[in-house]
């Protein structure tokens, strides 16, 4: 929401600039309206700045972003306005509002997955005692499941898992860095991966398989170097009391149906791209299709399970709203 709401933002004071050189100039106009343009320009970078120290001034980035499009688009009106703003606001608003649905969706996709103890499948299988292993071995895993989901999703679900793996806190805060490194490097190679890497995916700006060609492989450098750095400094030797993740699966929910919404969930989110390429429509459409089979596959599994009660089935309806209410404020 924040990052949207900025764009519409600098938008508008492109539009405000383009205003300046219509018909009916006069000097007086001319320089209310470069005093105007001046003065946006101070509250956008006062916004920007805002949302910059947003830990240290204890206010949400969203609603400083919000307040600023208001202020700016209300003085964009007031005094440099024209008689097609209205229509040129619908269409900020519309493809704002597609970058929404698209991140709704892929919430709710990985949201019903962790819900449905799908991560669980993968770091079950995480078990070495080795401590390099071990660090290589996260850092693999956060690189190519950030590739899929998103960064902030797979960085979360690893460094959950941390705390069953390294028990030492100095070496889990080691792993933990190692992670949020390689998932980061993970999303910015994929369009999927990442915010910034989506709304210019679904702004046409960028291409999918160009994307991935060109950054592959300095992403893929981004990760091994520090790997490397923080493998010499870890040192050698098995970590302290390892364990395997105690991983519960929620209540009705068995092993299949686990593995089985955590591969079609991937395979959704990876087909959507290739929905774009196959029909030219833009991914937001992908990406409800996919939300919608897997909200028809999910109602079919729970509709044939009469021992269940209503709480405790994970149905994408409840997920979908806890999904939305995490993009609109941290996006």
């Amino acid at each position: 929401m924040a990052a949207a709401g900025c764009g519409s933002v600098a938008r508008s004071l492109q539009g405000l600039r383009r205003a300046c050189a219509g018909e009916g100039r006069t000097p007086e106009t001319d320089n209310r309206k470069q005093v105007m343009i001046t003065a946006m320009i101070a509250i956008f970078a006062l916004g920007y700045l805002c949302i910059a120290l947003e830990h240290r001034l204890k206010i949400d980035k969203a609603a400083t972003a919000l307040v600023m499009c208001g202020v700016l688009w209300t003085l964009f009106a007031l005094r440099g306005g024209d008689g097609g703003l209205g229509d040129a606001l619908a269409g900020h608003l519309g493809s704002t509002c597609e970058i929404l649905v698209f991140l709704i969706g892929a919430m709710a996709i990985v949201g019903l997955i962790d819900a449905c103890g799908g991560f669980a499948v993968v770091t079950r299988r995480i078990a070495v005692r080795g401590k390099r292993r071990l660090l290589w071995l996260l850092a693999l895993v956060a690189f190519f499941m950030s590739a899929v989901l998103d960064n902030m999703t797979t960085a979360i679900v690893m460094v959950t898992l941390l705390r069953a793996l390294v028990p030492d806190r100095d070496e889990r805060w080691l792993c933990a860095s190692v992670i949020v490194i390689a998932a980061n490097s993970g999303g910015a190679w994929s369009p999927i991966g990442d915010v910034t890497t989506i709304m210019l995916w679904m702004r046409g700006n960028i291409s999918s398989l160009p994307l991935m060609e060109s950054l592959f492989v300095p992403c893929a450098v981004s990760t091994v170097v520090p790997v490397a750095l923080a493998a010499r400094t870890i040192g050698r030797g098995e970590v302290s009391h390892a364990r395997t993740a105690a991983a519960t699966l929620p209540p009705g929910v068995g092993q299949r149906m686990s593995r089985a919404i955590l591969v079609a969930g991937t395979a959704g989110l990876l087909f959507v791209p290739v929905f774009k390429e196959l029909t030219g429509l833009p991914p937001y459409m992908g990406m409800i299709l996919v939300l919608g089979a897997l909200w028809l596959l999910t109602e079919i599994l729970y509709d044939r399970r009469d021992d269940l009660e209503e709480e405790s089935q994970n149905r994408v309806a409840k997920v979908i709203r806890a999904g939305f209410v995490r993009v609109v404020l941290s996006y």
